[in-house]
């Protein structure tokens, strides 16, 4: 059973009502490690309306969390508003009205691609708005309640006295500096005078004054035990930093029972993203946004991505090296659902379906195979370049295209994607191109048998069945019969037309040719000194 139904099933068991939450940091670029949050909240979402029940995402942007370094996406100028909350910071490229606009809109605008629509709730707007106000009371009344716990469960050293809740500085602006010292009179009295941000000292200002509840944020462990009160939440995905022993979850989950009366939610630990064997995050400056997946590969693969193994296993990600493989695994996939191939013994075909189905944007059925496989489509992108020759390249191949219509404009969509994957991710040394002129070729390479080789393949090859599987049958037939092994007959074939001596699947290769071209440059080849 795939991981989003066995979620759903625990959940059927507290209700039909159910609230899944994702929460984010505002503190740089928002990359796919991130967005793996609101993108299982999806999936398990959809399995609970499947079944009947109710279901609502939520995602929460923390921007009142201090600005604690400042990641490669952020000025050097940045370094003034360290420690001051993420909200009040403003845009550094100056197209939105802040900084967590610069950052979330484009995120929100990602997920939409995908399907995905969480109800929008920012921390600064939550406390402006007073929804945090009652949990406030109860965290000072149960001050030192909360500090026991923290003691006890996390080993944290708060000494008593200590209070759960960070106001902003009325002078600096800081949060990162400020110790709350009581709340009296509705206010929270507070001294600025210097604090930790990430693993930056930070100095204060020494103001002392007092500010509203609705001026700060409760402690992090707090808030997010009221958070889950606060909106109800039921279930929640969240990194496995957070669910160490000791850590954010094992303490917040105490705090919601024992100070908020509220029963946990079902947790969902996944697994980091690494990037080249190492973790995603923004302080290491390999992030890499869900916008930059969605502009060189399909939506229902960047989907695929995280439906296609549990969330508690390592991926490591290289867009050099996995995002075309990735596509082809999808369309794997797709062919093992359709009955097309066989699965192999290490894979279930049930949950490769359900893989499938959570991973369309619709999140109704497994989409149709595409006529044209994604790979194919990243080498003709190299062949011809721009997309409307692509498409011309297909006709030659004898694919059956409509000149208009819902599949064919899915397919202009996907050729242009797979030529931006061409351009920006295909290593230098994979790339290939048709060498214009045969005295570029290094013909020195080819020895009399494989110029033997090439002269009987441009005889066998047919202009009137110029199909993938054609052109593959008679480049290995020619080879059988002119007692050539495969491997060598590919290397000539590619010799021949990229100079180099390997390529891309010949079938599709050359289908995607000139048939006039292909056999001519193989007879000027073949007689070449």
């Amino acid at each position: 059973m795939h991981w989003a139904d066995v979620a759903a099933g625990r959940l059927l068991e507290r209700g039909r009502k159910h609230h899944v939450a994702s929460g984010t940091s505002i503190s740089g670029l928002i990359h796919i490690g991130n967005a793996g949050d609101v993108i299982y909240a999806d999936g398990v979402a959809r399995a609970l309306r499947e079944k009947g029940a109710e279901a609502q995402v939520i995602w929460v942007a923390d921007d009142v969390d201090p600005l604690r370094a400042l990641p490669e996406q952020i000025p050097p100028s940045f370094s003034e508003y360290l420690g001051r909350p993420v909200f009040t910071l403003p845009d550094p490229s100056g197209c939105h009205g802040s900084f967590p606009d610069h950052v979330i809109e484009p995120f929100l605008a990602s997920l939409a691609d995908l399907g995905i629509k969480p109800v929008e709730k920012r921390g600064s707007r939550m406390y402006a708005d007073g929804e945090y106000d009652e949990a406030v009371k109860v965290a000072f009344a149960r001050a030192e309640a909360i500090r026991e716990i923290l003691v006890s469960v996390a080993h944290s050293k708060k000494e008593k006295g200590w209070l759960p809740f960070d106001p902003i500085c009325e002078r600096c602006g800081k949060i990162a500096t400020t110790d709350a010292l009581g709340l009296e009179g509705g206010k929270v009295r507070y001294r600025c005078g210097g604090g930790v941000a990430g693993k930056k000292e930070m100095v204060g200002c020494g103001n002392e004054g007092a500010v509203a509840p609705r001026h700060g944020k409760l402690t992090w462990r707090v808030e997010w035990a009221a958070r889950w009160q606060i909106l109800g939440v039921t279930c929640e995905p969240f990194g496995k930093e957070h669910s160490a022993a000791g850590g954010s979850y094992d303490t917040s989950k105490v705090i919601s029972k024992e100070v908020f009366g509220y029963e946990p939610p079902l947790p969902l630990l996944y697994e980091y993203i690494l990037v080249r064997g190492a973790k995603m995050a923004k302080s290491k400056g390999n992030v890499f946004p869900l916008s930059a997946l969605l502009e060189v590969l399909p939506p229902e693969v960047v989907r695929f991505f995280f439906f296609r193994v549990e969330p508690n296993k390592h991926r490591d990600f290289d867009p050099a090296t996995k995002l075309l493989p990735l596509a082809e695994e999808y369309e794997r996939a797709q062919a093992i659902v359709g009955g097309r191939v066989p699965p192999s013994p290490r894979e279930d075909a049930d949950d490769l379906s359900r893989a499938c189905v959570l991973s369309e944007v619709d999140g109704a059925r497994p989409a149709p195979p595409d006529l044209v496989p994604f790979g194919h489509l990243v080498t003709l992108a190299q062949v011809v370049g721009d997309d409307e020759g692509v498409l011309r390249a297909l006709h030659r191949s004898n694919y059956k295209i409509p000149p208009d219509g819902p599949e064919s404009e899915r397919l202009r969509r996907r050729a242009t994607l797979a030529r931006r994957l061409s351009e920006r991710y295909v290593p230098a040394e994979e790339r290939f191109a048709i060498v214009p002129r045969t005295d570029g070729l290094p013909l020195g390479l080819l020895d009399s048998r494989a110029q033997q080789y090439l002269a009987a393949l441009s005889g066998n090859l047919d202009c009137g069945k110029w199909s993938p599987e054609e052109i593959h049958n008679a480049v290995f037939n020619t080879a059988r019969a002119a007692g050539v092994e495969p491997q060598d007959a590919f290397r000539a074939v590619y010799l021949s037309l990229i100079g180099k001596d390997r390529g891309p699947r010949a079938g599709f290769f050359l289908s995607s040719l000139d048939c006039d071209f292909v056999i001519r440059r193989f007879k000027d080849v073949s007689q070449a000194k």
